[in-house]
């Protein structure tokens, strides 16, 4: 997901879409859950499938299933979430990694530098719950990632005072500068590798000892990340975003048709309730309700007390409106109580 952030960041477009091949239709059923975790949708890909990418989508028994996944997944679309909470900027080095020349040993069967692993070490973070985009730095030279001065850069509308760099070797001077503005400023820099010659092999050393110096660390670890001084934003099942908004997302609970239970805060007070496939809820600041989607949702209780009552699950997307009252839509002929 950090790389699809990466890329998704990179655009004006508040939703990804994610172009996802397989022939197992349990995976299609995952992939369709875990990416609305994140506000993502999933292509499925295929419809009329001659060519057996995927699966064909004209089938009943693969249209079917998938449909009403998308039945849960679509609640989001009224909820309108913002990008997902990040803390911490990831960028590789483009030349290091695509450097033809590479060192004995490091160019891999793609013709790129296999030894850094950026990637991989980029996931490894998100996974240890440091949640932000994966990027490249040519990005830098193109204008979209920026220095401001004061221990922060700017991507994608976000801005960060956490980076992790992998493989400053043969950096640009536009990347050195970055680096060094960032790290100057106060942000926190946590380099892997190092840099003896920049984009055109001339010698960067003297400019990088003190960006290496500054830098919290210069290997990468999962353990490092803490010297980052930001905070895990991993959330068990679900995501936080940037308004403070939560979607949680449960494949299984959509397979068996059985509620999962959920524990929330947010602004100081407890959210509690069941759902099934997929949950979204805002709340402002004294814990009113802003924004709720939810599938197979029959109670929602705020501090222990009934907030939100229907008398049978069903599907519901509530908003609040600018004059304080609720727009609400419910799938099916439940009743509504709003309390």
């Amino acid at each position: 997901m950090t790389t699809r952030l990466g890329i998704a960041m990179a655009h004006a477009q508040p939703v990804e879409y994610n172009q996802y091949y397989t022939k197992d239709l349990k995976r299609f059923e995952q992939e369709g859950f875990d990416d609305a975790r994140y506000n993502t949708r999933v292509h499925y890909h295929a419809w009329n499938d001659v060519q057996h990418w995927g699966l064909n989508l004209a089938d009943d028994a693969v249209h079917g299933p998938l449909g009403r996944v998308e039945d849960k997944v679509r609640l989001l679309n009224a909820f309108d979430a913002p990008r997902p909470a990040t803390n911490v900027l990831y960028i590789f080095g483009f030349p290091s990694l695509t450097n033809w020349f590479q060192r004995d040993g490091q160019r891999n069967s793609w013709d790129i530098n296999g030894n850094l692993q950026a990637e991989e070490k980029a996931v490894a973070a998100w996974q240890a719950g440091y949640r932000g985009p994966f990027t490249p730095s040519y990005l830098i030279d193109d204008g979209a990632i920026t220095a401001d001065g004061h221990g922060g850069v700017t991507y994608g509308g976000h801005r960060y005072t956490a980076m992790v760099f992998f493989g400053p070797e043969y950096s640009t001077p536009a990347t050195l500068k970055l680096l060094t503005q960032f790290t100057q400023g106060g942000g926190k820099l946590l380099l892997d590798g190092t840099a003896t010659r920049n984009i055109d092999g001339l010698d960067i050393q003297p400019a990088f000892a003190p960006v290496a110096a500054r830098a919290v660390a210069t290997t990468f670890s999962t353990e490092a990340l803490a010297k980052l001084g930001q905070p895990a934003l991993a959330l068990d099942g679900g995501a936080t975003f940037d308004d403070g908004s939560v979607v949680l997302t449960d494949t299984g609970s959509w397979l068996t048709n059985t509620p999962k239970p959920f524990t929330i805060a947010l602004n100081g007070h407890q959210f509690t309730g069941s759902y099934i496939g997929l949950l979204a809820i805002e709340a402002g600041p004294s814990g009113n309700l802003l924004k709720l989607s939810a599938g197979g949702l029959q109670e929602l209780d705020r501090d222990g007390a009934p907030l939100v009552q229907l008398s049978s699950p069903s599907d519901i997307v509530l908003l609040q409106q600018p004059a304080g009252t609720y727009r609400a839509t419910v799938v099916g002929d439940a009743t509504l109580t709003l309390h």
